[in-house]
């Protein structure tokens, strides 16, 4: 990831060209050090974070310092200060040579801990359309900074709203590898207040991601981190609900989305809602399909050879990312640095990136998404089933029955998914004797017929013939 990060940068050192950043979190050295050398060649939009100090005083800005270096190094920054609950979220780089040529977005925070203790996504896009399209709100992000220098503050005024909220037509990528819709934020006429009630209008990016869900036909794959309410989240559990046999698997760092996931699969809370977790509180319940991130306590059932760090920082899975029907040819990927939730898209800057029909892409995003959820789900399972998680395998054919109907359909939605990797990829049936042999004619125009379900090499084909004679081979003595 941090060769991602310094591509750019590197890239305009060596070959000309300037950078344009818009950054949030700022302390990687490494990171600062390759953004540094461009001097006033690197044009960073930088905001502002509040935390503590290493003297457990509170401050406005946690990487002042680094703040301060950027400005000593010649570097053209443009401070933006932001009110009260309201965060400069962007992460995004765009590299200019004789115009905007690629694009660099995604969730991955320039620090450390972002770096080495998140899961985190960065996306580098050799696209001019794209590149342009986030250049283009760079300079709104300039013009809307008061003043555009040091000690700038964000005004997120009305003309700045309004124009974040206007549709930006599909960019075709250039190599004709799929579109994207680009959404950047705030893009609703008003922040949001402390009062919202559940007729709160819907901001227009997420009224798209939203119907995206809602019209998943295979799976549905997210990782966020803590999204707030309403979110994609909500979105997902109704996509279930009106289509049981989607295969939905999200991992999330709030214990508050997953309980939220819960309720609204299974009921109980006020109102369809989960009571806030607060702290002291027992965990909320979980759902498998949607889970928090967790790791191994002392009383789990591994618990006895070492308890795990399971953070390093408040952020454990930090990643922005909903996928959708990944093995198919209208597969979407959302990325960016939104965090898939209304007060995102009410209060922050933020970017978003709807990513149509590049299967690649997908594919990789969903690897992704599985690879974090599989890591977490097994420490769910040791922390619901305590002294039953770990038994031998089963003896005989009966772990099946959640795979399979009596006439042997497909009823798992995992194994659906997976099946729909490859239009070939019908089904497999295991080759022994017992097992039923399921026709399944795109696998075998593919195979030839050669697979162990049906053809000249199937179980059944070698029940109906004789035994073969097998030849005697005479051997050599001592052989």
């Amino acid at each position: 990831m941090i060769e991602a990060l310094t591509a750019l940068s590197d890239e305009a050192a060596s070959d000309g060209g300037d950078v344009y950043c818009a950054l949030y979190e700022f302390q990687d050295p490494e990171a600062i050090a390759h953004l540094a050398a461009l001097k006033n060649r690197a044009h960073v939009i930088l905001s502002n974070m509040p935390g503590t100090t290493d003297d457990k005083e509170k401050t406005n800005d946690t990487y002042a310092p680094e703040r301060k270096q950027i400005h000593a190094a010649g570097a053209d920054v443009i401070d933006r200060f932001m009110p009260g609950g309201h965060i400069g979220h962007n992460k995004f780089q765009v590299l200019d040579k004789g115009g905007p040529q690629a694009v660099l977005f995604g969730s991955t925070n320039w620090t450390s801990h972002g770096l080495c203790a998140q899961t985190n996504n960065s996306v580098i896009a050799r696209s001019p359309g794209l590149a342009s399209a986030y250049k283009a709100y760079w300079d709104r992000l300039k013009a809307d900074t008061q003043p555009a220098g040091t000690n700038g503050k964000a005004q997120q005024s009305s003309e700045f709203r309004g124009e974040n909220a206007k549709p930006i037509p599909s960019i075709a990528l250039e190599d004709g590898s799929g579109t994207v819709d680009l959404w950047f934020s705030p893009n609703t006429p008003k922040a949001r207040g402390r009062n919202h009630g559940p007729d709160e209008t819907r901001p227009p990016d997420l009224t798209e991601v939203f119907d995206i869900i809602a019209n998943a036909q295979q799976a549905i794959l997210f990782l966020v981190f803590q999204p707030g309410s309403p979110s994609i989240v909500d979105a997902v559990a109704d996509a279930l609900k009106a289509k049981p046999s989607l295969f939905v698997r999200g991992a999330v760092t709030a214990s508050q989305a997953s309980g939220e996931f819960y309720t609204a699969i299974h009921g109980g809370g006020d109102n369809g809602k989960p009571a806030k977790h607060q702290k002291g509180d027992p965990l909320l319940p979980q759902d498998y399909r949607v889970i928090r991130a967790q790791g191994i306590t002392a009383d789990d059932a591994f618990g006895q050879w070492e308890k795990e760090l399971n953070q390093a920082g408040h952020a454990i899975i930090h990643d922005k990312i909903v996928v959708v029907d990944p093995f198919s040819d209208n597969c979407v990927v959302v990325t960016g640095s939104h965090n898939d939730g209304y007060a995102a898209s009410y209060n922050n800057d933020e970017n978003m990136a709807i990513i149509h029909n590049h299967r690649a892409i997908a594919e990789a995003y969903a690897a992704h998404c599985l690879d974090v959820y599989d890591h977490y789900a097994w420490r769910y399972w040791l922390s619901t089933e305590q002294e039953k998680a770990w038994h031998f395998l089963a003896t005989d054919d009966n772990w099946q029955n959640s795979y399979f109907t009596p006439d042997n359909q497909v009823k798992s939605a995992e194994l659906a998914f997976w099946l729909g990797a490859t239009p070939a990829a019908d089904a497999l049936t295991t080759p022994n004797d017992n097992a039923a042999a399921r026709p399944r004619p795109a696998l075998q125009a593919a195979t030839g017929g050669i697979t162990p379900a049906v053809g000249p090499h199937s179980a059944a084909a070698h029940r109906s013939r004789k035994p073969a004679v097998r030849p005697r081979v005479k051997r050599r003595k001592g052989s």
